[in-house]
This record gives C-alpha cells, sequence and structure tokens, in this order.
C-alpha cells in the first residue's frame, strides 16, 4: 500500500477524541488553536428528576436530548441534586450545553483517573466580573482546599424568629443561587463559619483573605449588626434589618418545585408590583424564605420580627378572660324602683 497514503489518513479529524494520543505524527497542525476545556459527551445520561408515580424511580436523560430542549437553561439552572444511584444532574454532565464549564462541581464519587484541569487554581476559573480584592496587610492565606460533607452556618427566618441551621459544601455547589448565598451568608457561630470560609472552591474564595474581611458583617439597612446570630431578633427598632442582596424565594418556574426561582431585595425594590409580590403567601424552598420574610422594609413587615416563643399555626387563645365580662352594674340607684319583686 502507499505510505503517504496511509499517512494522510490520519489527518482528517476524527468525529470523538481518541483515549490516547496517535502514535504517527500529524503533518498538518490542528484545525483547533486549543484544546476544549469544555468536553461533553452527547450521549452522556443525566439524572433529570424521579418519576411522580414512583419517588425511586429516576428518569434519566442525554446530553443530546437536553440540547434539543427550548426549556434547556431551565433544566441545567434546576435545583435537582446527585440521584440515589449517584448520577449527577445536567449541570454537571453536560457542562458545554448548560454554560457550566467555569463551575466545579464535587463529584458524588472518586474518579478512576486524576483530573486533567486543577480546581485549585482560582486563576483557571473564569468568573462573569472581575474579582475586587479584600485584602489588607494583616491578611492570611486560606487554603484552596474543600470538604463535600463540611457544614457552614446558613441561619434561617421562620416567621421572623432566626433559626440557626446548617448545610454543607456538596448542598451548595449543587445550589442554583450558590453564588448569592455565598455573598450573602457572611454570619458564623463559634464552631461553624460561612460558606467563603467553609467551601471556598465553591465560593470562589480561594486566596488571602483578611480576617476583618472574614468577620465584617454585609451591609444592612439600619443598625450594625452583631458579631453572632442571636435566636430571638431584637425588640427594638435595630430588629428591622433590611440586606440588599438579601435572597428570597419568588415562585416556582413554570409551577415546577424542582425549579425554583430565587431574588434579591434589591431587585425587589425596583419593581412596581413589590407589594403584590411581598402579599404572596409562600412557603420556604431549599431554606430560602419568601419576600415578607426577609425584606422587611420594602414588605413593611418589620412587624414580624417582633420576637416570640415560638410561631404559631392557629390563633392564640387568651389565656385571661376580659376586663368586663358581664355590663358594669350602676353605683347610683335608679330614680324609680323595679316593677319586678
Amino acid at each position: 500500500s502507499n505510505p503517504i497514503s496511509t499517512i494522510l489518513s490520519f489527518t482528517s479529524p476524527s468525529i470523538r477524541p481518541s483515549i490516547s494520543p496517535s502514535i504517527i505524527r500529524s503533518i498538518l497542525p490542528s484545525t483547533s488553536s486549543s484544546p476544549s476545556t469544555c468536553p461533553e459527551d452527547p450521549d452522556g445520561l443525566f439524572f433529570f428528576r424521579y418519576k411522580i408515580s414512583d419517588r425511586s424511580s429516576p428518569i434519566l436523560h442525554s446530553c443530546n436530548w437536553l440540547k434539543e430542549r427550548k426549556n434547556a437553561p431551565t433544566v441545567c439552572k434546576s435545583a435537582v441534586d446527585y440521584s440515589a444511584d449517584g448520577v449527577a444532574p445536567a449541570r454537571v454532565v453536560c457542562p458545554d450545553t448548560c454554560g457550566t464549564c467555569h463551575q466545579s462541581y464535587p463529584s458524588e464519587r472518586p474518579s478512576q483517573k486524576p483530573s486533567i484541569k486543577s480546581i485549585n487554581s482560582p486563576h483557571d476559573l473564569t468568573t462573569l466580573h472581575p474579582t475586587q480584592s479584600a485584602l489588607s496587610k494583616n491578611s492570611a492565606l486560606v487554603p484552596c482546599t474543600e470538604n463535600p460533607d463540611a457544614n457552614f452556618f446558613f441561619n434561617l427566618n421562620l416567621n421572623g424568629i432566626k433559626i440557626s441551621n446548617y448545610e454543607n459544601c456538596r448542598w451548595l455547589s449543587n445550589h442554583p443561587a450558590s453564588e448569592l448565598i455565598c455573598e450573602t451568608k457572611t454570619e458564623s457561630t463559634g464552631q461553624f463559619g460561612p460558606p467563603k470560609e467553609v467551601c471556598p472552591i465553591t465560593c470562589r474564595a480561594c486566596g488571602s483573605v483578611s480576617s476583618e474581611d472574614v468577620n465584617t458583617p454585609s451591609s444592612l439597612v439600619g443598625q450594625e449588626s452583631t458579631s453572632s446570630p442571636s435566636l430571638f431578633p431584637s425588640s427594638l427598632n435595630s430588629s428591622c434589618l433590611e440586606d440588599d442582596n438579601g435572597l428570597f424565594f419568588l415562585g416556582n418556574k413554570g409551577g415546577d418545585p424542582e425549579v425554583p426561582i430565587f431574588e434579591t431585595c434589591k431587585w425587589l425594590q425596583s419593581k412596581k408590583n413589590f407589594q403584590s409580590i411581598c402579599d404572596d403567601y409562600l412557603e420556604s424552598s431549599s431554606g430560602i424564605n419568601p419576600a415578607r420574610e426577609i425584606c422587611f422594609r420594602t414588605c413593611g413587615t418589620c412587624h414580624l420580627t417582633q420576637p416570640s416563643q415560638a410561631p404559631t399555626y392557629s390563633p392564640s387563645l387568651s389565656s385571661q378572660p376580659s376586663l368586663s365580662p358581664v355590663p358594669t352594674l350602676s353605683t347610683v340607684p335608679s330614680t324609680q324602683p323595679s316593677q319586678a319583686p
């Protein structure tokens, strides 16, 4: 056979990348200026959701299927987590279609081979906006390591009462609003730190961070917040605080509970229909409360921040009788005697 024609047969690009490098050198340069940094298997299966009729039966779809769907962005942003069998959601399996190539997700199971790209290099991650430096002279190096099962402090508001809650880095990395949670949840307890400290890779907080910057509370409307949250809010006017970046649950996309929508108080302030959003009595979703319980000043619900021993689900019954259970008797007799015996 002609050796030249044999060699030239290798110069045409293959449909899929080969598993191992070619033994024979190519005569022509690659048509791509750089290797793809966002590989995606069109036949790769991702976890879509469980069947409504059987919550133990997962529904799986391929990246090819997703690419042809008009609601692909909604599926990609879904808060669905890994399936019980360890199958990852669309945003992890189909990064090219979902536009999540720049994000790093902790795998549910260890891979058999080391990753080609190191997730420990913060400069490898592409951000939408330039990062503002938060360094100071007394900054301390924060190692860029992350345990998916490490817990961070994630306070909740229940009818105006702050409840201490904790979540882990795996939960955060799969949350559609992880970036906002990293930026807005800055409180900590003695044992559990905020998301940026506990999950620096997910929050993209790797590098040098000043201890002063870490302990600085977010800019709240009102008086300064304390270094640690109280179990019950203060009865003073300072209890009516509102964080412009505070995240609230707006509703479900298309009525699908697996696709929650979250917005900030600053976004709510710019809406003409803010009052109708405030009046919408939604339940919490993924630990995020509705607007009336997050944006107190905007919604005019500062009264919800007044302390109570526990939230009630029914009207409270009075423990004392009324001050005047019967008509008050007169102290002066009438001018005419009664006709009754």
